[in-house]
Parts: structure tokens; sequence; C-alpha cells
């Protein structure tokens, strides 16, 4: 079995991490312009957004 290259694993987990935490903070700048409309919803958004990104 060949000795697997720790490199390439790194980079895709460190591209996915990025892009994950690139979405969930743009999530979380745009929730202020739902807010104005809509803030019974967005209050439960805000709560559900910050319960699931942190491992």
């Amino acid at each position: 079995m060949p000795q697997l290259n720790p490199g390439p694993w790194l980079m895709t987990f460190l591209m996915a991490w990025f892009t994950y935490m690139a979405i969930f903070l743009m999530k979380v700048q745009s929730a202020p312009l739902q807010n104005s409309p809509t803030p019974p919803i967005q209050t439960k958004q805000k709560t559900n957004e910050w319960a699931w990104p942190w491992p």
C-alpha cells in the first residue's frame, strides 16, 4: 500500500473549510437585510445558523 501524501488532502480540507466559512459569513452579513422586513423568521434563522457551524 503506497504512503499517502497529506498535501492534496490538506489543501482539499482547507479549501472546503474556507468556502464553508465564507458562505457562513455571507449569510451572517446578509442577516440584517432580512431582519428589517421579517423579524421573527430572522431570529429563528439566526439561532439555527449559530447552532450548526461550530464543530
